[in-house]
Protein backbone atom coordinates (compact mmCIF):
# COMPACT_ATOMS: atom_id res chain seq x y z
CA UNK A 1 0.00 0.00 0.00
CA UNK A 2 1.01 3.80 -0.67
CA UNK A 3 0.10 5.95 1.68
CA UNK A 4 -0.26 9.74 1.74
CA UNK A 5 -1.54 12.67 3.65
CA UNK A 6 -4.19 15.86 3.57
CA UNK A 7 -6.19 18.39 5.80
CA UNK A 8 -9.55 17.53 6.23
CA UNK A 9 -12.44 20.51 6.69
CA UNK A 10 -11.99 20.29 10.64
CA UNK A 11 -8.32 20.91 10.76
CA UNK A 12 -7.37 17.15 11.02
CA UNK A 13 -4.66 14.86 9.09
CA UNK A 14 -6.34 12.18 7.22
CA UNK A 15 -4.51 9.27 6.07
CA UNK A 16 -5.71 8.39 2.25
CA UNK A 17 -4.89 4.68 1.25
CA UNK A 18 -4.11 3.11 -1.82
CA UNK A 19 -3.90 -0.50 -2.79
CA UNK A 20 -0.48 -0.96 -4.60
CA UNK A 21 -0.31 -2.89 -7.73
CA UNK A 22 2.38 -5.21 -5.83
CA UNK A 23 0.58 -6.22 -2.94
CA UNK A 24 3.09 -9.18 -2.02
CA UNK A 25 6.31 -7.04 -2.13
CA UNK A 26 7.17 -6.62 1.71
CA UNK A 27 9.73 -3.40 1.20
CA UNK A 28 7.29 -0.45 0.99
CA UNK A 29 8.05 3.26 0.52
CA UNK A 30 5.99 6.30 1.47
CA UNK A 31 5.35 8.54 -1.67
CA UNK A 32 6.23 11.65 -0.12
CA UNK A 33 9.72 11.79 0.93
CA UNK A 34 10.85 8.41 -0.80
CA UNK A 35 11.78 7.42 2.58
CA UNK A 36 11.80 3.72 3.43
CA UNK A 37 9.54 2.17 5.97
CA UNK A 38 12.29 1.28 8.12
CA UNK A 39 14.02 4.49 8.05
CA UNK A 40 10.74 6.08 9.22
CA UNK A 41 10.49 3.38 12.40
CA UNK A 42 13.97 4.25 13.41
CA UNK A 43 14.27 7.76 13.29
CA UNK A 44 13.45 11.28 15.50
CA UNK A 45 10.82 13.51 13.14
CA UNK A 46 12.99 16.67 14.16
CA UNK A 47 15.89 19.21 13.88
CA UNK A 48 17.99 18.48 16.29
CA UNK A 49 20.01 21.82 15.65
CA UNK A 50 16.59 23.99 16.00
CA UNK A 51 14.10 22.02 18.61
CA UNK A 52 16.12 22.92 21.74
CA UNK A 53 16.37 26.82 20.93
CA UNK A 54 12.69 26.65 19.66
CA UNK A 55 11.27 25.10 22.82
CA UNK A 56 13.10 27.39 25.04
CA UNK A 57 12.09 30.64 23.16
CA UNK A 58 8.10 29.31 23.04
CA UNK A 59 5.62 31.74 24.14
CA UNK A 60 4.25 30.37 27.93
CA UNK A 61 0.50 31.09 26.55
CA UNK A 62 0.62 28.98 23.30
CA UNK A 63 0.64 25.30 22.93
CA UNK A 64 4.13 25.21 23.85
CA UNK A 65 2.98 25.60 28.00
CA UNK A 66 3.48 22.81 29.67
CA UNK A 67 0.28 22.71 31.67
CA UNK A 68 -1.54 23.26 28.52
CA UNK A 69 0.12 20.51 26.54
CA UNK A 70 -0.28 18.15 29.11
CA UNK A 71 -4.06 19.48 28.64
CA UNK A 72 -4.29 18.34 24.94
CA UNK A 73 -2.34 15.36 25.24
CA UNK A 74 -4.67 14.31 27.99
CA UNK A 75 -7.44 14.95 26.03
CA UNK A 76 -7.14 14.33 22.29
CA UNK A 77 -4.28 12.23 21.91
CA UNK A 78 -5.23 8.57 22.71
CA UNK A 79 -3.16 5.61 23.08
CA UNK A 80 -1.66 3.32 20.25
CA UNK A 81 -4.26 0.62 19.15
CA UNK A 82 -7.28 2.61 19.79
CA UNK A 83 -9.56 2.47 16.79
CA UNK A 84 -10.80 5.93 16.39
CA UNK A 85 -8.04 8.13 17.88
CA UNK A 86 -7.69 11.40 15.91
CA UNK A 87 -4.42 12.97 15.28
CA UNK A 88 -6.32 16.51 15.92
CA UNK A 89 -3.22 16.90 18.77
CA UNK A 90 -0.83 17.75 16.27
CA UNK A 91 -2.66 20.66 14.47
CA UNK A 92 -3.36 24.06 16.17
CA UNK A 93 -5.64 25.90 14.49
CA UNK A 94 -4.56 29.47 16.42
CA UNK A 95 -1.51 29.39 14.98
CA UNK A 96 -2.09 27.99 11.76
CA UNK A 97 0.49 25.10 12.00
CA UNK A 98 1.12 21.90 12.30
CA UNK A 99 3.16 20.59 15.07
CA UNK A 100 4.62 17.56 16.04
CA UNK A 101 5.68 15.60 19.05
CA UNK A 102 9.33 15.91 19.99
CA UNK A 103 9.52 12.20 20.51
CA UNK A 104 11.32 9.05 18.56
CA UNK A 105 8.80 6.73 17.18
CA UNK A 106 9.92 4.16 19.02
CA UNK A 107 8.57 6.00 22.33
CA UNK A 108 5.24 5.75 20.31
CA UNK A 109 5.69 2.03 18.98
CA UNK A 110 5.75 1.24 22.47
CA UNK A 111 2.59 2.85 23.92
CA UNK A 112 4.03 5.77 25.69
CA UNK A 113 2.48 9.19 25.19
CA UNK A 114 5.10 11.44 26.51
CA UNK A 115 3.45 13.71 28.82
CA UNK A 116 5.66 16.37 28.50
CA UNK A 117 6.52 16.54 25.01
CA UNK A 118 8.03 19.22 22.82
CA UNK A 119 6.59 21.54 19.81
CA UNK A 120 7.87 22.99 17.11
CA UNK A 121 7.23 23.81 13.33
CA UNK A 122 8.03 21.47 11.14
CA UNK A 123 9.42 22.01 7.38
CA UNK A 124 7.10 20.68 4.40
CA UNK A 125 8.78 17.73 4.14
CA UNK A 126 8.70 16.56 7.56
CA UNK A 127 5.07 17.40 7.27
CA UNK A 128 4.51 14.35 5.38
CA UNK A 129 6.67 12.18 7.32
CA UNK A 130 4.76 13.34 10.47
CA UNK A 131 1.23 13.21 9.20
CA UNK A 132 1.67 9.79 7.57
CA UNK A 133 3.67 7.67 9.94
CA UNK A 134 1.59 9.05 13.38
CA UNK A 135 -1.36 8.72 11.51
CA UNK A 136 -0.78 4.88 10.84
CA UNK A 137 -0.10 4.12 14.58
CA UNK A 138 -2.74 5.86 15.75
CA UNK A 139 -5.86 5.17 12.81
CA UNK A 140 -4.19 1.60 12.40
CA UNK A 141 -3.17 0.05 15.31
CA UNK A 142 0.29 -1.19 16.83
CA UNK A 143 -0.59 -5.08 16.00
CA UNK A 144 -1.94 -4.09 12.34
CA UNK A 145 1.12 -1.67 11.40
CA UNK A 146 3.73 -4.58 12.53
CA UNK A 147 1.66 -7.44 10.06
CA UNK A 148 2.23 -4.58 7.57
CA UNK A 149 6.20 -3.92 7.95
CA UNK A 150 7.76 -7.26 9.89
CA UNK A 151 9.54 -9.28 7.36
CA UNK A 152 9.16 -12.58 8.95
CA UNK A 153 6.74 -15.39 9.43
CA UNK A 154 3.93 -14.67 11.43
CA UNK A 155 1.35 -16.74 13.75
CA UNK A 156 -1.27 -15.59 15.07
CA UNK A 157 -4.35 -16.93 17.46
CA UNK A 158 -8.02 -15.98 18.41
CA UNK A 159 -10.64 -17.38 20.34
CA UNK A 160 -12.97 -17.46 22.90
CA UNK A 161 -11.37 -20.05 25.15
CA UNK A 162 -7.68 -20.88 25.21
CA UNK A 163 -5.69 -18.77 22.83
CA UNK A 164 -3.06 -17.52 25.53
CA UNK A 165 -2.42 -21.58 26.31
CA UNK A 166 -2.45 -22.25 22.70
CA UNK A 167 -0.10 -19.07 21.20
CA UNK A 168 2.04 -20.20 24.58
CA UNK A 169 2.78 -23.50 23.72
CA UNK A 170 3.24 -22.44 19.49
CA UNK A 171 6.18 -20.47 20.85
CA UNK A 172 7.37 -23.15 23.21
CA UNK A 173 7.28 -25.47 20.28
CA UNK A 174 9.26 -22.69 18.02
CA UNK A 175 12.10 -21.86 20.55
CA UNK A 176 12.40 -25.72 21.06
CA UNK A 177 13.11 -26.38 17.32
CA UNK A 178 15.74 -23.34 17.62
CA UNK A 179 13.60 -21.04 16.06
CA UNK A 180 14.68 -16.83 17.32
CA UNK A 181 10.83 -16.30 18.21
CA UNK A 182 8.83 -12.63 19.10
CA UNK A 183 5.57 -13.29 21.57
CA UNK A 184 3.22 -10.26 21.36
CA UNK A 185 -0.05 -9.08 20.83
CA UNK A 186 -2.22 -9.44 23.68
CA UNK A 187 0.79 -11.30 25.86
CA UNK A 188 4.76 -10.62 25.63
CA UNK A 189 5.30 -6.99 24.68
CA UNK A 190 4.78 -4.84 22.31
CA UNK A 191 6.31 -6.04 19.04
CA UNK A 192 6.83 -2.95 16.89
CA UNK A 193 9.41 -1.70 18.74
CA UNK A 194 11.16 -4.50 17.99
CA UNK A 195 10.58 -5.04 14.19
CA UNK A 196 14.83 -3.61 13.39
CA UNK A 197 16.06 -7.06 15.14
CA UNK A 198 13.63 -9.20 13.16
CA UNK A 199 14.70 -10.91 10.42
CA UNK A 200 12.83 -12.74 7.77
CA UNK A 201 13.76 -15.98 9.30
CA UNK A 202 12.34 -15.43 12.48
CA UNK A 203 8.77 -15.71 13.71
CA UNK A 204 6.44 -13.77 15.36
CA UNK A 205 3.77 -15.74 17.82
CA UNK A 206 0.64 -13.67 18.06
CA UNK A 207 -2.32 -13.81 20.08
CA UNK A 208 -5.12 -11.33 19.12
CA UNK A 209 -8.45 -10.42 20.78
CA UNK A 210 -11.76 -9.25 18.81
CA UNK A 211 -10.97 -5.37 19.59
CA UNK A 212 -7.47 -6.06 18.21
CA UNK A 213 -9.06 -7.96 14.87
CA UNK A 214 -12.16 -6.37 14.68
CA UNK A 215 -10.90 -3.15 11.98
CA UNK A 216 -7.68 -5.13 10.83
CA UNK A 217 -6.83 -5.65 7.35
CA UNK A 218 -3.85 -7.63 7.45
CA UNK A 219 -3.95 -11.07 8.53
CA UNK A 220 -0.99 -13.46 9.61
CA UNK A 221 0.88 -16.73 7.52
CA UNK A 222 -0.60 -19.13 9.81
CA UNK A 223 -3.85 -18.06 11.45
CA UNK A 224 -5.29 -20.29 14.89
CA UNK A 225 -9.03 -19.62 15.61
CA UNK A 226 -9.30 -22.45 18.97
CA UNK A 227 -13.09 -21.48 19.05
CA UNK A 228 -16.11 -18.86 19.35
CA UNK A 229 -18.76 -18.62 22.07
CA UNK A 230 -20.25 -15.57 23.45
CA UNK A 231 -18.31 -13.31 25.07
CA UNK A 232 -17.73 -9.51 25.27
CA UNK A 233 -21.43 -8.77 24.91
CA UNK A 234 -20.96 -6.00 27.09
CA UNK A 235 -18.92 -4.31 24.44
CA UNK A 236 -19.89 -5.57 20.77
CA UNK A 237 -23.17 -4.55 19.94
CA UNK A 238 -24.25 -8.24 19.25
CA UNK A 239 -22.91 -11.40 18.66
CA UNK A 240 -22.99 -11.62 14.80
CA UNK A 241 -20.27 -8.56 15.73
CA UNK A 242 -18.27 -10.43 17.56
CA UNK A 243 -17.84 -13.24 15.15
CA UNK A 244 -16.99 -10.93 12.45
CA UNK A 245 -13.90 -9.67 14.42
CA UNK A 246 -12.93 -13.17 15.05
CA UNK A 247 -13.68 -14.13 11.25
CA UNK A 248 -10.93 -10.88 10.46
CA UNK A 249 -8.43 -12.86 11.45
CA UNK A 250 -8.22 -15.05 8.49
CA UNK A 251 -9.94 -12.95 5.52
CA UNK A 252 -7.15 -11.26 4.20
CA UNK A 253 -4.88 -13.74 4.01
CA UNK A 254 -3.53 -15.14 0.84
CA UNK A 255 -3.63 -18.44 -1.22
CA UNK A 256 0.13 -19.67 1.10
CA UNK A 257 -1.18 -18.71 3.85
CA UNK A 258 -3.04 -21.93 6.68
CA UNK A 259 -5.63 -21.78 8.63
CA UNK A 260 -6.36 -23.87 11.68
CA UNK A 261 -9.81 -24.12 12.43
CA UNK A 262 -11.02 -26.23 15.59
CA UNK A 263 -13.86 -29.23 13.72
CA UNK A 264 -16.09 -29.35 17.13
CA UNK A 265 -17.08 -26.12 17.63
CA UNK A 266 -20.01 -25.03 15.18
CA UNK A 267 -18.61 -20.95 14.27
CA UNK A 268 -14.65 -21.75 14.31
CA UNK A 269 -15.81 -24.50 11.49
CA UNK A 270 -18.24 -22.36 9.81
CA UNK A 271 -14.79 -19.61 8.66
CA UNK A 272 -13.65 -22.89 6.78
CA UNK A 273 -15.55 -21.63 3.18
CA UNK A 274 -13.80 -18.28 4.13
CA UNK A 275 -10.38 -19.72 3.95
CA UNK A 276 -8.18 -18.93 0.95
CA UNK A 277 -5.10 -20.71 1.57
CA UNK A 278 -4.20 -24.20 3.50
CA UNK A 279 -7.24 -25.10 5.66
CA UNK A 280 -6.04 -27.76 8.43
CA UNK A 281 -8.91 -28.99 11.30
CA UNK A 282 -8.39 -30.42 14.79
CA UNK A 283 -10.83 -32.43 16.56
CA UNK A 284 -11.27 -34.40 19.89
CA UNK A 285 -14.70 -36.27 18.52
CA UNK A 286 -13.94 -36.94 14.98
CA UNK A 287 -11.08 -38.03 12.54
CA UNK A 288 -9.83 -35.36 10.16
CA UNK A 289 -8.30 -35.19 6.63
CA UNK A 290 -5.72 -32.91 7.22
CA UNK A 291 -4.94 -31.79 11.00
CA UNK A 292 -4.95 -33.45 14.67
CA UNK A 293 -7.46 -35.26 15.94
CA UNK A 294 -7.71 -37.87 18.94
CA UNK A 295 -7.43 -41.38 18.48
CA UNK A 296 -7.44 -44.16 21.03
CA UNK A 297 -6.24 -41.59 23.75
CA UNK A 298 -3.80 -40.44 21.35
CA UNK A 299 -3.17 -37.41 19.22
CA UNK A 300 -2.90 -38.36 16.40
CA UNK A 301 -1.68 -36.13 12.74
CA UNK A 302 -3.43 -36.45 9.45
CA UNK A 303 -1.35 -34.89 6.59
CA UNK A 304 -3.63 -35.54 3.65
CA UNK A 305 -4.83 -39.31 5.33
CA UNK A 306 -0.79 -40.14 6.13
CA UNK A 307 -1.21 -40.15 9.74
CA UNK A 308 1.96 -39.90 12.22
CA UNK A 309 1.15 -40.75 16.18
CA UNK A 310 2.24 -37.79 18.46
CA UNK A 311 1.47 -38.13 22.25
CA UNK A 312 -0.94 -40.30 24.47
CA UNK A 313 -2.67 -37.64 26.11
CA UNK A 314 -1.63 -38.75 29.67
CA UNK A 315 1.80 -38.05 29.18
CA UNK A 316 0.86 -34.08 28.63
CA UNK A 317 2.38 -32.42 31.80
CA UNK A 318 -0.86 -29.98 31.69
CA UNK A 319 -3.89 -31.60 32.47
CA UNK A 320 -7.90 -30.92 30.87
CA UNK A 321 -9.44 -31.67 27.35
CA UNK A 322 -9.28 -28.39 27.10
CA UNK A 323 -5.79 -28.10 26.79
CA UNK A 324 -5.40 -31.37 24.80
CA UNK A 325 -7.46 -28.92 22.21
CA UNK A 326 -4.87 -26.45 22.47
CA UNK A 327 -2.21 -28.90 22.04
CA UNK A 328 -3.78 -30.18 18.68
CA UNK A 329 -4.23 -26.36 17.41
CA UNK A 330 -0.69 -25.75 17.82
CA UNK A 331 0.63 -28.68 16.61
CA UNK A 332 -1.69 -28.15 13.45
CA UNK A 333 0.03 -24.84 13.22
CA UNK A 334 3.67 -25.99 13.58
CA UNK A 335 3.44 -29.22 11.05
CA UNK A 336 5.96 -29.30 8.76
CA UNK A 337 8.30 -26.72 10.81
CA UNK A 338 8.92 -28.43 14.19
CA UNK A 339 9.42 -32.31 14.17
CA UNK A 340 7.45 -34.87 16.45
CA UNK A 341 10.45 -35.18 18.99
CA UNK A 342 10.42 -31.68 19.55
CA UNK A 343 6.60 -31.68 20.19
CA UNK A 344 6.71 -34.43 22.43
CA UNK A 345 9.30 -32.99 24.49
CA UNK A 346 7.65 -29.76 25.08
CA UNK A 347 4.57 -31.50 25.64
CA UNK A 348 5.85 -33.61 28.29
CA UNK A 349 7.47 -30.39 29.97
CA UNK A 350 5.82 -27.58 29.50
CA UNK A 351 3.98 -26.44 32.77
CA UNK A 352 1.31 -23.83 31.39
CA UNK A 353 0.57 -20.31 32.14
CA UNK A 354 0.02 -18.72 35.34
CA UNK A 355 -3.57 -18.30 36.14
CA UNK A 356 -4.83 -21.22 34.39
CA UNK A 357 -5.77 -24.28 36.74
CA UNK A 358 -2.43 -23.05 38.30
CA UNK A 359 -1.60 -24.94 41.79
CA UNK A 360 -1.37 -22.41 44.61
CA UNK A 361 -0.96 -24.35 47.93
CA UNK A 362 -2.20 -27.68 49.65
CA UNK A 363 -2.98 -26.79 52.81
CA UNK A 364 -4.36 -29.37 56.05
CA UNK A 365 -5.21 -31.99 53.04
CA UNK A 366 -6.49 -29.45 50.63
CA UNK A 367 -5.89 -28.65 47.55
CA UNK A 368 -6.44 -24.99 46.24
CA UNK A 369 -6.21 -24.00 42.30
CA UNK A 370 -5.71 -20.53 40.24
CA UNK A 371 -8.04 -20.15 37.37
CA UNK A 372 -8.54 -16.54 37.41
CA UNK A 373 -8.56 -16.73 33.39
CA UNK A 374 -12.00 -18.45 33.38
CA UNK A 375 -13.42 -15.27 32.31
CA UNK A 376 -16.43 -16.76 30.12
CA UNK A 377 -19.11 -19.92 31.64
CA UNK A 378 -17.85 -22.13 28.52
CA UNK A 379 -13.94 -21.29 29.92
CA UNK A 380 -15.13 -22.53 33.37
CA UNK A 381 -17.26 -25.32 32.18
CA UNK A 382 -14.57 -26.75 29.49
CA UNK A 383 -11.77 -25.97 31.87
CA UNK A 384 -11.82 -26.59 35.87
CA UNK A 385 -14.63 -28.30 35.85
CA UNK A 386 -13.50 -30.83 33.72
CA UNK A 387 -10.67 -31.37 35.35
CA UNK A 388 -11.75 -33.41 38.24
CA UNK A 389 -13.64 -37.00 38.66
CA UNK A 390 -14.86 -35.75 42.17
CA UNK A 391 -16.97 -32.55 43.35
CA UNK A 392 -15.07 -29.36 43.97
CA UNK A 393 -15.56 -26.34 45.33
CA UNK A 394 -15.39 -23.18 43.48
CA UNK A 395 -15.47 -19.64 44.02
CA UNK A 396 -17.24 -17.62 41.18
CA UNK A 397 -18.32 -14.55 40.06
CA UNK A 398 -17.50 -11.14 38.62
CA UNK A 399 -17.94 -7.94 35.91
CA UNK A 400 -21.60 -8.97 34.14
CA UNK A 401 -20.75 -9.00 30.27
CA UNK A 402 -23.84 -9.96 29.19
CA UNK A 403 -23.20 -13.79 29.09
CA UNK A 404 -26.16 -16.76 29.64
CA UNK A 405 -25.12 -18.59 32.50
CA UNK A 406 -27.72 -21.51 31.84
CA UNK A 407 -25.34 -24.24 30.41
CA UNK A 408 -22.99 -23.75 33.20
CA UNK A 409 -25.61 -24.20 36.03
CA UNK A 410 -26.41 -27.92 34.83
CA UNK A 411 -22.51 -28.57 34.85
CA UNK A 412 -22.07 -26.78 38.44
CA UNK A 413 -25.04 -28.78 39.53
CA UNK A 414 -22.58 -32.36 38.49
CA UNK A 415 -19.53 -31.06 39.30
CA UNK A 416 -19.78 -28.85 42.56
CA UNK A 417 -20.16 -29.50 46.25
CA UNK A 418 -20.29 -25.89 47.13
CA UNK A 419 -20.69 -22.87 45.07
CA UNK A 420 -19.20 -19.39 46.79
CA UNK A 421 -20.83 -16.49 44.54
CA UNK A 422 -19.46 -13.10 44.74
CA UNK A 423 -19.40 -10.02 42.29
CA UNK A 424 -22.23 -9.08 39.74
CA UNK A 425 -22.65 -12.13 38.30
CA UNK A 426 -23.40 -13.71 41.80
CA UNK A 427 -27.49 -13.60 40.96
CA UNK A 428 -27.26 -14.46 37.56
CA UNK A 429 -25.05 -17.69 38.33
CA UNK A 430 -27.05 -18.80 41.31
CA UNK A 431 -30.25 -18.36 39.55
CA UNK A 432 -29.39 -20.69 36.57
CA UNK A 433 -27.80 -23.18 38.61
CA UNK A 434 -30.85 -23.24 40.99
CA UNK A 435 -33.05 -23.97 37.75
CA UNK A 436 -31.35 -26.33 36.18
CA UNK A 437 -32.85 -29.74 35.82
CA UNK A 438 -30.56 -31.33 37.93
CA UNK A 439 -30.65 -29.47 41.18
CA UNK A 440 -31.82 -30.23 44.30
CA UNK A 441 -31.39 -28.45 47.49
CA UNK A 442 -28.16 -28.42 48.41
CA UNK A 443 -26.82 -29.92 45.62
CA UNK A 444 -24.79 -27.85 45.74
CA UNK A 445 -23.99 -25.83 48.87
CA UNK A 446 -24.33 -21.91 47.74
CA UNK A 447 -22.80 -19.31 49.92
CA UNK A 448 -23.06 -15.57 49.07
CA UNK A 449 -19.61 -13.48 50.28
CA UNK A 450 -18.92 -9.52 49.25
CA UNK A 451 -15.07 -9.89 48.12
CA UNK A 452 -11.89 -12.11 47.69
CA UNK A 453 -11.20 -12.18 51.10
CA UNK A 454 -15.07 -13.65 52.47
CA UNK A 455 -14.28 -16.09 49.32
CA UNK A 456 -11.59 -17.86 50.82
CA UNK A 457 -12.83 -17.67 54.32
CA UNK A 458 -15.74 -19.64 53.69
CA UNK A 459 -13.78 -22.13 51.57
CA UNK A 460 -11.24 -22.89 54.15
CA UNK A 461 -14.13 -23.12 56.81
CA UNK A 462 -16.34 -25.35 54.61
CA UNK A 463 -13.37 -27.54 52.61
CA UNK A 464 -12.38 -30.95 54.71
CA UNK A 465 -9.21 -33.13 53.73
CA UNK A 466 -9.49 -34.13 50.46
CA UNK A 467 -11.42 -31.45 48.87
CA UNK A 468 -10.10 -29.20 46.15
CA UNK A 469 -10.69 -25.74 46.31
CA UNK A 470 -10.42 -23.55 43.14
CA UNK A 471 -10.93 -19.98 41.95
CA UNK A 472 -12.72 -20.16 38.70
CA UNK A 473 -14.93 -16.88 38.40
CA UNK A 474 -16.63 -17.45 34.59
CA UNK A 475 -16.96 -13.71 34.83
CA UNK A 476 -14.85 -10.86 34.32
CA UNK A 477 -12.91 -9.20 37.10
CA UNK A 478 -13.79 -5.47 36.39
CA UNK A 479 -16.07 -4.88 39.45
CA UNK A 480 -13.42 -5.52 41.47
CA UNK A 481 -10.15 -5.64 39.78
CA UNK A 482 -8.26 -4.03 36.92
CA UNK A 483 -7.59 -7.53 35.52
CA UNK A 484 -7.73 -11.39 35.70
CA UNK A 485 -4.13 -11.02 36.74
CA UNK A 486 -4.54 -8.70 39.53
CA UNK A 487 -7.64 -10.59 40.84
CA UNK A 488 -5.50 -14.15 40.51
CA UNK A 489 -2.63 -12.57 42.45
CA UNK A 490 -4.66 -11.85 45.47
CA UNK A 491 -6.33 -14.94 45.61
CA UNK A 492 -3.43 -16.61 45.94
CA UNK A 493 -1.87 -14.18 48.18
CA UNK A 494 -4.88 -15.13 50.14
CA UNK A 495 -4.23 -18.62 49.88
CA UNK A 496 -0.35 -18.48 51.01
CA UNK A 497 -2.04 -16.29 54.35
CA UNK A 498 -3.92 -18.80 55.63
CA UNK A 499 -3.48 -20.20 59.06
Amino acid sequence: MIFRSRLNAFGAIELLEHHHPRQMVRERHFRHGKLPVRQLLEARIHSERRADQEARSAPAASLHGGQRRRQLLRGQLRPLGREHAEPRALWDPRADQLRFLRQPLRDLCGRRIVRQARFRQLDQREVHIAAQTLCIFLRRGEVELFFELADCHIIAVTGSDGKTTTTSIVSEFLKAAGKKVFLGGNIGKPLLPEIESITKDDYAVVELSSFQLISMKESPEIAIVTNVSPNHLDIHKDMQEYVDAKKNILLHQNAFSKTVLNLDNEISNSFSSEVRGQLVKFSRRNTVANGAYLKDNKIVYSDYCKETEIIDIKDIFIPGMHNVENYMAAISAVWGIVDVDTIVKVAKTFQGVEHRAEFVREFNGVKYYNDSIASSPTRTASGTLSLYDEKIIIIAGGYDKNLNYDELGEVICKKVKTLILMGNTADKIETSTKKAPSYSEGNPVIYRVSNMEEAVKKASEVAVKGDIVSLSPASASFDLYKNFMERGIHFKNLVKELK
